[in-house]
């Protein structure tokens, strides 16, 4: 989950999370990854435009 309040900044928040992720193989090679609001919506955080 991001946290705006936590003093590690945002981009680095998501890259904890999703490098696991990748690491894992989360998404297999030739898959489409999950859509910015897909991301959003699973890590509560808000998009900005």
């Amino acid at each position: 989950m991001i946290d705006p309040a936590y003093p590690l900044p945002l981009y680095r928040q998501l890259q904890g999370i999703l490098r696991p992720r990748i690491s894992a193989q989360e998404f297999s090679t030739g898959s489409i990854p999950p859509s910015e609001s897909q991301l959003c919506e699973q890590l509560g955080a808000v998009a900005s435009q």
